[in-house]
């Protein structure tokens, strides 16, 4: 079937046009008006509550075990699983050391902790979380206390006489003026959670934990650091009396049995603390950005450059990027990375002239081994901004220092393509390792300029014009603008490959599965869907972007054809006749016109009478289906009239319309 699929209306029956969406932005860019490129990691209240009253009921299990017993799940744990995970972060779900988990509120019940005052605590009327902080997640409104930042609430705490000198890290619990008084130093006050957070002085002195530094040095014995509240919450889970009685505070514990601390974290006396953070987050930022961990150093200077590039604040560069560290910018080199880099910043909304300034500032004070990475980057931020000949120039400059950088030589063979400078272009890919490489060769080959032997660089030009061979047609494409017409389409298509396009397509692609979870049927959908190409290229104004950004490096005649395309706009067609094999006759419902469509793939006949939503493009004497040609039922028709009538077709209600998806309601987004 020459149609790919037929249309229904996804609204209501009733419904006269499509619900109204924002109109598209005036600058450049994507709108994500459904939320699609943000994932706030937020977990489902509903998944949440169930996965607590299964806890508080069946104790502390793995995450597989809680998966097949939350009620969600219905017949399939796996599928659920993504969101436990997401439920997980939930502060009233507790990790324990072996990587349980369980009902925070169980765990804490009839829990006491401990914390010895200070004169300047009574003064002040604050104290530090650190001895009490695992009971603070079922503070219910903190209305006891406030919770202070001594960062962020510095001023605050100034005012209330605290020393802010480096000892005192973290949070602090600030009590009413007062709270204190008539308690002296040394003094010990027993925290509980049972309902909220409550505390109470405690008479006497109350006696160690050997259960605590035994459990703390079994852990240690398996891994260091560890998590304190992780080995905490397993004590409480294996001996039922444990810190049921008041306990020396947690600090002197971990001082008595010879441990270091961090935080959250313990490990022996003398762990580096400051390094393990560092590898920590390393590791964190390597598998977040998707580099190699020797990378991140050179990867994170180069953002921070970037940034300071976007703030404006250029004031000794050298002196804060270069000295002592050039060299770290060596790992930049990788293809890889370098492109990974330009993506995670475009995706950080770095404007492209800062990052055009940050490559070319370490090209010039980073090692050699970087000139191609820098090159690129710097050309690809250009043609980002639309400034395609200072992109080209940097492109070329990128190949001239590595002749091996693939991302330079696909992107300056592109330039080449679009020239239709065939021989330089499968020249330059010939020398690629890429896999995208191969698939443009394949594409190019077919373009390949005949030989004309006997004919001289400098002799008259076969096709007539006049001009000397070497600045006519050598190297050049001599095919018909007819099978030009293919070759202008990929160059389209590689257009499509920049990334506002790619965003958009994914976009698209995701309306067009239905909101699918499934990431491998969206990605397929957003590289290879017929539908979300051609309103990528039209509506979402790929296509026009692209003649005017690069169509003078189009042949004249390829610029023309192209301008052609950009004039059509989509419509509803009535499919008159069907020629099998060769094409068919299609009338505008809209205005009457009449089209002869080529098109050998269409069957026997039995789409005649169909109405179809297409956009048919005109390739010399002949048109041609754009893209995707959608079947439409007739309750739909009046409704997508409506539609494609607008001054400005919203791509994401058409791709809705055509897909039979109904959208969320603005306001509900």
């Amino acid at each position: 079937m020459w149609v790919t699929e037929v249309c229904r209306c996804p609204y209501d029956s009733g419904m006269t046009g499509f619900p109204p969406r924002d109109s598209l932005p005036d600058e450049p860019g994507v709108p994500d008006e459904l939320g699609l490129f943000e994932d706030l990691g937020l977990p489902d209240d509903a998944v949440v509550e169930e996965m607590l009253a299964v806890l508080r009921d069946r104790g502390p299990l793995d995450v597989e075990s809680l998966a097949e017993l939350v009620p969600s799940a219905e017949g399939d744990p796996e599928d659920l699983l993504p969101e436990l995970e997401r439920a997980l972060l939930d502060e009233r779900i507790a990790d324990l050391a072996d990587g349980r988990v369980a009902a925070l509120d169980v765990l804490l019940a009839g829990r006491v902790l401990t914390h010895r005052l200070t004169a300047e605590q009574i003064a002040t009327a604050t104290l530090p979380i650190a001895d009490i902080e695992p009971l603070l997640a079922l503070a219910s409104g903190y209305e006891d206390f406030d919770i202070l930042d001594t960062e962020l609430d510095a001023e605050e705490l100034t005012a209330r006489g605290v020393v802010l000198d480096g000892s005192v890290l973290g949070d602090l619990l600030a009590f009413p003026p007062g709270t204190f008084d008539g308690f002296g130093p040394g003094d010990l006050l027993v925290f509980g959670a049972d309902e909220g957070v409550t505390w109470e002085a405690v008479a006497g002195e109350p006696g160690s934990s050997t259960a605590f530094a035994g459990a703390v040095a079994a852990e240690l014995s398996r891994v260091e650091p560890i998590r304190l509240d992780a080995v905490l919450f397993g004590l409480f889970v294996d001996d039922p009396a444990a810190f049921t009685t008041p306990h020396l505070p947690l600090t002197e514990l971990l001082h008595e049995g010879g441990f270091a601390r961090s935080g959250n974290l313990v490990a022996e006396a003398d762990f580096d603390f400051e390094g393990h953070l560092m590898l920590a987050a390393f590791d964190a930022y390597a598998e977040q950005v998707g580099v190699p961990v020797e990378a991140v150093p050179a990867v994170a200077s180069f953002a921070s450059l970037a940034e300071t590039f976007a703030d404006g604040d250029v004031e000794d560069l050298e002196e804060r990027f270069a000295v002592g560290r050039s060299g770290l910018y060596a790992e930049l080199a990788d293809p890889d990375v370098a492109e990974t880099v330009v993506d995670q910043l475009f995706d950080e909304n770095i404007g492209a002239d800062a990052l055009e300034r940050a490559a070319l500032w370490v090209r010039d004070h980073g090692p050699r081994r970087v000139t191609a990475a820098m090159s690129w980057i710097a050309g690809t931020a250009a043609e980002a901004a639309g400034r395609i000949g200072e992109a080209e120039t940097l492109f070329g400059a990128a190949v001239d220092a590595d002749g091996g950088f693939d991302p330079a030589l696909l992107a300056a063979a592109r330039y080449a393509s679009d020239r239709s400078d065939v021989v330089r272009a499968l020249s330059l890919l010939s020398r690629s390792t890429d896999a995208r490489a191969a698939h443009t060769i394949e594409q190019l080959e077919r373009f390949r300029p005949e030989e004309h032997a006997g004919l001289g660089r400098n002799d008259r030009c076969w096709c007539g014009s006049g001009r000397k061979y070497k600045v006519c047609h050598l190297g050049k494409a001599d095919h018909s603008l007819d099978e030009r017409a293919q070759w202008l389409m990929v160059k389209l298509a590689q257009h499509l490959d920049e990334y506002e396009w790619v965003r958009w397509r994914y976009l698209l692609a995701d309306i067009r599965s239905g909101f699918s979870e499934d990431a491998e049927h969206v990605g397929s959908l957003a590289s290879g869907d017929r539908l979300v190409a051609d309103v990528v290229s039209a509506e979402a104004g790929a296509e026009a972007e692209f003649l005017d950004r690069r169509g003078h490096l189009l042949p004249d005649d390829e610029r023309a054809l192209l301008a052609g395309w950009v004039q059509e706009r989509r419509s509803l067609w009535e499919i008159e006749e069907v020629a099998p094999g060769e094409g068919l006759t299609v009338r505008n419902l809209r205005s009457g016109e009449r089209r002869a469509v080529t098109a050998p793939e269409v069957g026997d006949g039995n789409d005649t009478g169909l109405v179809v939503c297409a956009r048919f493009i005109p390739i010399g004497d002949r048109w041609s289906a754009a893209g995707a040609v959608v079947g439409v039922v007739d309750e739909t028709v009046d409704d997508l009239a409506v539609l494609l009538d607008a001054d400005t077709v919203d791509p994401v209600v058409l791709v809705a319309a055509l897909s039979g998806v109904e959208l969320p309601p603005v306001e509900d987004v």
